[in-house]
Order: structure tokens, then C-alpha cells, then sequence
């Protein structure tokens, strides 16, 4: 009688290491399908979007401040929304009348139309410059809905700008 109870303990304890180990299991599973959404969601939600937004800004403003013009328009699409022309000549405009630019843009808030493939970033700016004719120094500010769109090899490209323009300010 004892053995067939030590038998049946003993057969009692196995199942509940396999139960423990199933369950075990079961939440290892769960965690990685978890994190997998978790990423999956972070790529389309706007964390990516965001980082990228910060960059191209950040190289935008770069390309301003040295007044590379060239540079500048290599990061806006040819398809820029209110003319790529008028863009590229108003900015010609403000270098003519000023220098010595320095540009401080801040991110608020970066969201997406999938469907239409934009990437919109509204921000708060400032920006200071001197005035080449006279030397006076002047600083404006502002906020700004920049529209990006991914160029033909990935890339994000300046599409529009809403707003006060920070760049081809007159």
C-alpha cells in the first residue's frame, strides 16, 4: 500500500514539473510574441518616424547654417509642395540679405497617413541671423507643420511646410 501511494505521489509530482514546465513555457511564449508586436508596433507607430524626422531636420538646419544651398535642396522633393522653385529662391533671397544663421528646431509631435505615404511634424522654432548690409542682429520664431515624404531610395525628403516657413523666411 505504501509503494502504491509513493508510485502515485511520485506520479503526482512529475505531472505537476510538467505542468510547471508548460507553464513556464506558455509565458516564455507569450513575452516573445509580446516584444514582437511591441517592435512591430514601435516601427509603424512613430518612434522610427520620429527619429528619422529629428535627423533630416537636424541636416536641414545643418545645411542652412553653412548656407548650402545645393545641400539643403538634395533634402527636398522635387515635387515639394509650393513650388521647389519658389522654395529654392526665397532661401537664395535670405542668404543674399542675411548671415551667420543659426537654427534651433524642436520636435512637439510626429504622426503618419500610411495611405498617402507623408510623415507630418509640427515644431516650435527659433532662428537668429545678421543682417549683411547693416550687421543687426535679428531672431524670429515660430511653428511649423513639416510634411516628409520617403524619396525613391528610402530616404526622407522635405515635401511642405505649414506655417511660418523657418526656411526662405523674408
Amino acid at each position: 500500500m505504501r509503494s502504491a501511494i509513493l508510485v502515485s505521489l511520485k506520479g503526482f509530482f512529475d505531472m505537476r514539473k510538467i505542468a510547471s514546465i508548460f507553464f513556464t513555457l506558455s509565458i516564455i511564449l507569450s513575452s516573445l510574441a509580446f516584444l514582437a508586436a511591441g517592435e512591430e508596433a514601435n516601427e509603424t507607430s512613430g518612434k522610427t518616424h520620429y527619429d528619422e524626422v529629428v535627423r533630416i531636420l537636424g541636416v536641414l538646419s545643418d545645411t542652412y547654417e553653412r548656407e548650402d544651398i545645393s545641400s539643403f535642396m538634395n533634402n527636398v522633393s522635387r515635387d515639394y509642395d509650393g513650388d521647389y522653385l519658389v522654395l529654392e529662391e526665397d532661401i537664395t533671397n535670405e542668404f543674399a540679405q542675411y548671415d551667420n544663421f543659426t537654427i534651433n528646431i524642436k520636435v512637439d509631435r510626429v504622426s503618419s497617413s500610411e495611405d498617402k505615404g507623408l510623415i507630418f511634424a509640427d515644431t516650435h522654432w527659433d532662428k537668429r541671423r545678421v543682417g549683411v548690409d547693416d550687421g543687426k542682429k535679428s531672431a524670429s520664431h515660430g511653428t511649423t507643420q513639416f510634411i516628409f515624404k520617403k524619396g525613391p531610395e528610402g530616404e526622407l525628403l522635405l515635401d511642405g511646410m505649414t506655417g511660418r516657413a523657418v526656411f526662405g523666411e523674408h
